[in-house]
């Protein structure tokens, strides 16, 4: 399919429409474009944040939520809102009050979430609290860390050595239950 001048022409001025009414003098989030981007440890961010960029990285507070699209993300700080984070690798060790939400090759969930985790990768690894439910789909997925409520998932592998508080719903080829647990 071939686009023409006159296309090329029109979405030029639809992007210039849209850049002009999104660009107002309010300004209702922090955005972050190219590069590497660090909340550095005693930063505090008021605001939601939108970083789109190669090395992300959050070891501060952010007060609202976060939207991340990276190749590499890591959390070791703390997020008052939800995350929304899509990168190669994922680190999330810090704190998130609200939902984790994201997709990743590798994922790795070391810290804690008050409400669910919601993941699609290759490989996830969840080490840390999940406050209330955990939705995955991945190749292989390892769970470590406490689910508060119920899973849902769907993958390849699962490995569970770690408690659910209360139903697992799963769709798996191959499953691995710690031996305290049956």
């Amino acid at each position: 399919m071939c686009i023409g001048r006159r296309q090329v022409l029109l979405l030029f001025f639809i992007s210039a429409l849209l850049l002009a009414f999104l660009s107002g003098d309010v300004e209702a989030a922090k955005i972050s474009t190219g590069g590497d981007f660090t909340v550095e440890r005693d930063e505090t961010i008021d605001d939601d944040l939108y970083i789109f960029g190669d090395i992300v990285t959050i070891d501060g507070k952010v007060s609202g939520d976060v939207i991340i699209f990276s190749r590499v993300a890591t959390i070791n700080g703390t997020v008052d809102g939800s995350l929304l984070v899509f990168a190669e690798t994922v680190e999330i060790n810090g704190e998130v009050m609200g939902t984790a939400r994201g997709g990743a090759n590798a994922f790795y969930f070391q810290g804690l979430t008050e409400r669910d985790l919601m993941v699609s990768a290759n490989t996830i690894n969840a080490s840390g609290t999940i406050g209330q439910d955990f939705y995955g789909a991945a190749n292989s997925c390892a769970i470590t860390g406490s689910v508060g409520r119920n899973m849902w998932v769907s993958m390849n592998q699962l490995a569970i050595d770690a408690p659910v508080g209360g139903d697992v719903r799963a769709i798996i080829n191959e499953l691995s239950l710690d031996p305290k647990l049956k």
